[in-house]
């Protein structure tokens, strides 16, 4: 059953956000999305983009660029780099889709603020919506508390890249930036 895009971008309000409430309307999408694809545990499919109607996704070859959006024919078409690692692949298809999701509300949800532009701030919220899918918090939260607390275990539970399980585990206040680059040189390089 496909998911009609309309499903997803009403949870969006029609007007400028700060940078919390549109990390808070990404998560709600990202749970969303999970919801309606019966997607309860990790790894996350990351095909569950193409879930969206007029959805479709595509590999290329390419040396420059991870992924691309764009709109042919009435349908959208989400392409990524196959000669990108698997787990770059999974992300960059969930931030591409947070950019098909957003449409043509990215100018208007994301308007330059804080020395960022619209479209620095539409990236940084396309990323933080793939964390949210492939990482979603309460699963994160639940693997953490039943004592897996090992960032390369977890990226390998959740086939996601330890920098991105590391990141994710920052924002989500479970390990401390700080203390984590002394131990993960990813993280340092990441920084």
């Amino acid at each position: 059953m496909a998911i009609p895009l309309a499903e997803l971008r009403r949870l969006a309000p029609k007007r400028p956000l700060s940078t919390l409430e549109a990390m808070w309307v990404a998560e709600r999408q990202a749970t969303r999305l999970l919801d309606l694809s019966n997607v309860t545990a990790p790894p996350v499919p990351e095909t569950i983009i193409a879930n969206l109607q007029r959805v479709r996704l595509e590999k290329f070859d390419g040396e420059r660029v991870g992924g691309f959006y764009e709109s042919i024919g009435g349908r959208w078409v989400i392409a990524v780099n196959a000669k990108d690692a698997p787990v770059r692949r999974r992300y960059t298809t969930l931030h591409e889709g947070k950019h098909v999701i957003d449409g043509k509300s990215e100018a208007l949800m994301y308007p330059p603020h804080f020395g960022l532009t619209t479209r620095d701030r539409s990236e940084r919220m396309a990323n933080y919506f793939a964390a949210c899918v492939l990482m979603p918090k309460t699963w994160l939260k639940r693997d953490w508390a039943a004592g897996l607390q090992d960032p390369e275990r977890l990226a390998d539970r959740f086939d996601v890249s330890q920098v991105a399980m590391i990141r994710r585990l920052e924002q989500l206040g479970l390990i401390d930036r700080a203390a984590q680059c002394g131990n993960y040189p990813e993280a340092r390089e990441a920084a």
